[in-house]
């Protein structure tokens, strides 16, 4: 099953969030490079980084003077790797792997790290209309 909403933060026109993918006070880039092995067969490699600034998601705030909270602040790193291959005309494998390691000192103290791994597998049947 799937199911998607819509996140009502934020900028948003007709629902839709419109701004910078990196958000406010912070930066980052991302990239990536393809080889193609055929029109419907690639290899891909992608990297990302994204930092918050400290003064953004700050650590400790006037409220919470008397706790001391670690230095605020966020990051973002991660590393992607896709391959699609196809099987005879029908029959698609589309393999995805991800590292992704975090760091949010006003919610987790150490570095955290996620690793997400998809595999699809495609079916085209081959279509045979009569009339």
């Amino acid at each position: 099953m799937y199911w998607e909403d819509i996140q009502k933060q934020g900028y948003t026109n007709s629902g839709q969030i419109f701004g910078d993918w990196i958000g406010r006070e912070a930066k980052g880039g991302q990239g990536w490079i393809t080889f193609h092995l055929g029109g419907d067969e690639w290899l891909q490699v992608s990297v990302r980084n994204q930092k918050a600034a400290k003064d953004f998601i700050p650590g400790s705030t006037p409220l919470l003077s008397t706790v001391t909270l670690p230095e605020g602040g966020t990051t973002v790193n991660d590393l992607s790797f896709q391959v699609v291959k196809r099987i005879g005309k029908d029959f698609e494998i589309n393999c995805n792997f991800t590292l992704e390691h975090w760091t949010a000192p006003i919610y987790l103290p150490a570095q955290q790290t996620v690793t997400a791994t998809t595999v699809k597998l495609t079916w085209y049947p081959a279509r045979k209309v009569s009339y």
